[in-house]
């Protein structure tokens, strides 16, 4: 993304957004973390797919502090 700013995608397999974001903030901090810091996410962006195509999903965009 640049300017210091990352992008991450949780998925689940269920139908609840708010799992998909808890596995984008993990994920977020999971990469600050190589460098002992913190994610800090700026937003989420979410995406609900049909049932075809699995569980939603939710981009956090996020910098590490």
């Amino acid at each position: 993304m640049g300017g210091g700013q990352y992008s991450v995608t949780g998925t689940t397999l269920s139908s609840n957004i708010t799992s998909a974001r808890r596995d984008a903030a993990a994920r977020a901090d999971a990469f600050c973390a190589h460098s002992a810091r913190h994610a800090v996410i700026e937003n989420f962006d979410d995406f609900a797919h049909d049932d075809h195509s699995g569980g939603p999903t939710s981009s956090a965009v996020f910098y590490c502090r």
